[in-house]
């Protein structure tokens, strides 16, 4: 089945599989529903996510082509945190306990935004300590659609979205401003137009320093920040973090531009950084190579993404 028939049968909303018993897991920016009780030899759900990969993809060529072909040195980033309890089998457990936002432009922060919200629930003390955040603390801050709706607001249309596990952080973040019924600030948290220097490094430390490919923790914030010597005061407060991701992010811009023969890329546009990050994947996914930046060579990169999986006949 062609490409584009495949698209088809799996937007359309016809049944691809049997009813069986469900259960809701988080997957990008939706609830894909699997099986409850044993995996089946193919696990029902791999198609739509797979096609899902190949639709993002190409989604992320088109708004690429739209992309201001701004200096680095002049585009504005605007790099978010958040900080969560109650981590369960569905979104709605998650609660946000403090969101931080700040915009940078030339390695230079230039506005801010953080706010403590109240959880609606008891603060386990595991968080409390890893944090810093007492209950007394986050009940004294906003609830969380204030907190949502001044984020977006303070965001602004059509940013440059910054997060250190981005594919997280932001489909996370669109589903809780749904939850709290503010949809019309939702297109603000745009994946595709997302940084994540988790992605960016997995891809450019291997390329440019003598860095392993593969190893536990190796690519998370604390451990690129220490590798490029940066003190995080206080790890795992939002604003902290936050401040933290925006030089890792930059520490990554200055040495992509100074070893640029090696990668081919100028590295002096915003197209030129997402030309090389490729989408923003999450920690457990392996980078899309993206070899070209032309439309035939995305369909191609698309079809072999499906891996020649056919979904099953609608019954």
């Amino acid at each position: 089945m062609s490409l584009t028939g495949i698209l088809a049968n799996t937007f359309s909303g016809r049944q691809m599989f049997q009813p069986v018993p469900q259960r809701q897991v988080y997957f990008g920016e939706d609830n894909v529903s699997v099986p409850a009780d044993k995996p089946s030899p193919r696990k029902p759900g791999v198609v739509e996510q797979q096609v899902r990969r190949a639709y993002d993809l190409l989604g992320w060529w088109l708004d690429k082509q739209f992309l201001p072909n701004t200096s680095l040195n002049n585009a504005e980033f605007t790099v978010l945190d958040i900080e969560t309890m109650g981590f369960g089998r569905s979104q709605k457990d998650v609660r946000i306990i403090e969101v931080a936002a700040l915009k940078y432009r030339d390695g230079v922060e230039v506005s801010r935004f953080s706010t403590l919200v109240r959880p609606e629930g008891v603060i386990p003390e595991k968080i409390q300590e890893l944090t810093g955040i007492t209950q007394d603390m986050a009940d004294r801050g906003m609830n969380q659609r204030q907190a949502l709706d001044a984020l977006a607001r303070f965001v602004g249309p059509y940013a440059t979205l910054v997060a250190h596990n981005a594919s997280f952080d932001i489909p996370f973040l669109r589903s809780k401003l749904h939850q709290s019924g503010l949809d019309e600030w939702i297109s603000r948290f745009d994946l595709k137009r997302a940084v994540c220097p988790m992605t960016l490094a997995r891809t450019a430390m291997p390329q440019l320093f003598d860095y392993p490919e593969k190893g536990k923790g190796l690519y998370q914030a604390e451990t690129l920040a220490k590798y490029f010597g940066l003190e995080n005061p206080s790890a795992h407060r939002a604003e902290d973090d936050t401040r933290t991701t925006a030089l890792t992010l930059y520490k990554l811009i200055e040495a992509l531009q100074q070893h640029k023969d090696k990668t081919g890329n100028p590295m002096e546009t915003l197209r030129d950084l997402f030309a090389y990050q490729g989408p923003a994947v999450s920690m457990s996914a392996k980078p899309i190579p993206v070899p070209s930046l032309e439309p035939f060579d995305l369909v191609t990169k698309a079809r072999e993404v499906l891996g020649g999986i056919k979904p099953e006949k609608a019954s």
